[in-house]
């Protein structure tokens, strides 16, 4: 049987009063006929029902703002670890924008690139078929080496 079903059935038997008088007083001592103090079992009893359960509901009040604190160090965390991971989402976002225009640029240089090399050699084809021309009329042979080897450099 539980305290509080204890002090229930007290207050049943005894009244109201006389639980809450015997309650409220400050020692369960009551001296006999001859001066003696002896202990009154109910007196006792109501004392310390009254003591845990006062005692109890300190507890749950400790426990519950216990709990309380605990949820708002839970709540304050996870909010933080959103805020956090909101931030890498939108870091994670926009390097991969900068990657995606990136390689756009790199693509277009590389095309940019090619048609000037083919560009370049064709310059150079030309060039050499000139001074292909001018050697076989004997003029200026160091054109030739100098196309012949700005051609090996551009391959």
């Amino acid at each position: 049987m539980s305290i509080s079903d204890r002090l229930k059935l007290m207050t049943q038997q005894y009244g109201t009063n006389s639980a809450m008088m015997l309650s409220k007083q400050p020692s369960s001592l009551d001296e006999d006929d001859n001066g003696v103090e002896v202990i009154n079992p109910l007196q006792d009893y109501m004392m310390t029902a009254t003591k845990l359960i006062s005692d109890k509901e300190y507890v749950n009040r400790s426990l519950t703002e216990k709990k309380n604190l605990l949820q708002a160090q839970v709540d304050q965390k996870q909010s933080e670890n959103e805020q956090q991971s909101n931030a890498l989402w939108s870091k994670i976002s926009a390097l991969k924008y900068h990657f995606e225009i990136m390689e756009d640029e790199h693509s277009k240089a590389m095309t940019d690139y090619e048609n000037q090399k083919a560009y370049l050699l064709q310059e150079i084809n030309n060039k050499k078929s000139q001074i292909v021309q001018v050697k076989s009329q004997q003029i200026e042979p160091e054109l030739f080496i100098w196309a012949q080897s700005l051609e090996d450099k551009l391959k």
